[in-house]
């Protein structure tokens, strides 16, 4: 990240995900808000950091639309989830979420936020559209064979922890 003529120059991976959101954004109207939460950045940057890159870097986009950067508490998609989680948790305004993601993690991001929603009984619409996107086999591979049972154990683990309350 760095700033060039007051412009906000993100890598390509923010970049694509930023224009992503913003392209939902336009499409829901003026109601819309974003809120970008900063993932895995590498060892660089640290969330609350990447978090205000990513919100200086739509602002610098779409300067006269509402964005709201969250911190994760971990760099991964459910410290991601986790913060929006708990945004949710005092801005039960919220109806829906349409989240901009790459096909190929829409599984786990929606499985991760049915499941962290559940919990903080947050009832809200998770729309994630179709976002064509290109990615190499290994990234797809990793995600689906490897990141998504991961993902499931962990949750079944949380699960096994917890009283079980049947609504």
């Amino acid at each position: 990240m760095s700033k060039r003529n007051n412009h906000v120059v993100v890598g390509l991976e923010t970049q694509t995900a930023c224009n992503l959101a913003i392209s939902l954004q336009n499409r829901f109207g003026d109601t819309a808000v974003i809120l970008a939460s900063a993932g895995n950045a590498g060892k660089k940057w640290d969330n609350r950091l990447m978090s205000l890159v990513i919100k200086d870097y739509l602002k610098s986009k779409i300067p006269h639309r509402p964005v709201i950067a969250l911190a994760a508490d971990a760099f991964n998609t459910d410290g991601e989830i986790r913060a929006l989680r708990d945004y949710l948790c005092t801005h039960r305004e919220f109806r829906e979420i349409v989240v901009a993601v790459k096909w190929w993690h829409a599984p786990r991001v929606w499985l991760l936020m049915k499941y962290r929603f559940w919990e903080a009984g947050i009832k809200v619409k998770i729309h994630i559209p179709w976002c064509r996107s290109f990615a190499k086999p290994t990234a797809w591979f990793k995600e689906w064979f490897g990141a998504i049972p991961l993902t499931l154990c962990r949750l079944l683990s949380e699960l096994n922890r917890k009283p079980l309350q049947i609504n």
